[in-house]
């Protein structure tokens, strides 16, 4: 998925962040048989440059819904 970040009210990085904290990535794993690993950054896991520490968003409903309100949407 891709989005464009220069058109409203993808230009508000507090959008971004909640729309990536609504989608219940690992739900989704389960439910085409963990024939996946959820993406928590832009690079695949095998490529170089993938950092192994970094988490990502979590799922976090209330988070994304406070973080859309902060932006006024």
């Amino acid at each position: 998925v891709t989005l464009n970040t220069r058109i409203k009210p993808l230009d508000d990085v507090r959008v971004r962040q909640a729309l990536n904290m609504a989608v219940n990535k690992e739900r989704i794993v389960r439910i085409i048989n963990n024939r996946a690993v959820p993406a928590n950054q832009i690079l695949p896991p095998l490529m170089p440059g993938y950092d192994k520490e970094y988490k990502g968003y979590a799922y976090d409903v209330a988070k994304a819904k406070a973080l859309l309100a902060e932006a006024g949407l």
